[in-house]
């Protein structure tokens, strides 16, 4: 009788092993559906102290939303069709691309109060802003350049004239951007030619260093990580691993269509991807080759995406029947708990 206990208790021990190992390393958990004022229309999001600054182009705000209390603090009007965003956490500062308007609006990032306006040719859509270099670099699709303006050209009331202290045909339409402070150059995705180029803005005869072929179709999202040298890029329905030195590509995954929206979560080597039918996946970067994780399919239609590093919170904005929504997922890998979650709210 002992004997057959052991047996069955062995058993059990085995499938529980067995489910375990089949149970997806990283899971996305839906944990709050919220409303959100206005038409539905958002483009970029970042995290600022803490709170989840949104680029509301459907109501012509900026929306700023605290995780922990889950209700808005802050709204920023009249915003003519915000676009990107870009934060300075050193000086104390974020940058609203108001491609309505042909501005780079500049909110102060403790009071939430516009503080400046630089004005510019083209209509704008992402931003980068350069460290150590007093500069923002500007996608201008629409005329298939890239501008460079300084954060000390802001003025307090609307500006009369263009801040741009330079203009580069870039021979495409640009994405979005992200710096490489070794080489002091920005590699940007151009969508309708298939390529990432290099872009030196310091040198302003032969801007472009370099031009990587993609063997794939529409790369837009983008992020770089500067320690293995890596790029990783949406394109239509894969997301690419790319060596920035060589401009090899190393691996790919699959990905929904209209995969556009790229953030690393560099410690857990988790890089989560966002299409417009609102699925989020969890790629795994820490290998070798990259490799799917997990998927979330939500119930709206939106690809601005962000991530609560803090608080493992993936957040989400779109539509659903007309109505403006924000979609908060958990992801459970090393996640706080509810009990911790709750604390930190008190």
């Amino acid at each position: 009788m002992g004997k057959l206990k052991l047996l069955v208790l062995a058993h059990v021990i085995l499938i529980s092993m067995a489910s375990f190992a089949a149970s997806p390393p990283n899971a996305l958990r839906q944990i709050a559906l919220l409303d959100l004022p206005g038409t539905p229309g958002f483009d970029d999001m970042v995290m600022v102290n803490g709170n989840l600054v949104m680029a509301h182009r459907g109501a012509n705000t900026v929306d700023i939303f605290d995780p922990i209390k889950r209700r808005m603090v802050a709204q920023i009007r009249g915003i003519e069709a915000p676009r990107g965003l870009a934060v300075d956490e050193q000086g104390g500062v974020f940058y609203i691309a108001a491609s309505g308007s042909n501005t780079v609006v500049v909110v102060n990032s403790k009071t939430w109060q516009v503080q400046g306006v630089i004005g510019l040719k083209h209509s704008p859509e992402n931003l980068l802003l350069v460290p150590g270099m007093n500069s923002l670099l500007i996608t201008n699709p629409l005329n298939r350049s890239i501008s460079v303006v300084s954060t000390e050209t802001a003025q307090k009331i609307a500006p009369t004239s263009p801040s741009e202290l330079a203009t580069f045909d870039v021979q495409g339409r640009p994405r979005e951007m992200a710096w490489d402070a070794q080489k002091k150059v920005a590699y940007v995705t151009l969508e309708d030619t298939n390529e990432i180029v290099a872009l030196n803005p310091a040198n302003s005869s032969d801007p472009v260093a370099r031009r990587m072929k993609l063997t794939a179709s529409q790369p837009t999202g983008l992020v770089f990580e500067p320690n293995s040298r890596r790029i990783f890029v949406a394109v239509r329905f894969a997301v690419l691993q790319i060596d920035a030195d060589s401009g090899t590509e190393l691996s790919r995954v699959p990905a929904p269509g209209g995969t556009d929206t790229l953030w690393l979560d560099l410690p857990n080597n988790n890089l989560f991807a966002a299409s417009g039918d609102g699925s989020v996946s969890i790629i795994n970067v820490g290998a070798r080759n990259i490799e799917a994780r997990n998927e979330f399919k939500s119930d709206v239609r939106g690809h601005a995406l962000a991530y609560d590093a803090v608080n493992h919170l993936i957040f989400l904005t779109g539509g659903r029947e007309g109505k403006s929504k924000l979609v908060i997922i958990r992801n459970t890998a090393g996640a706080p708990t509810e009990t911790e979650t709750v604390a930190r709210k008190k």
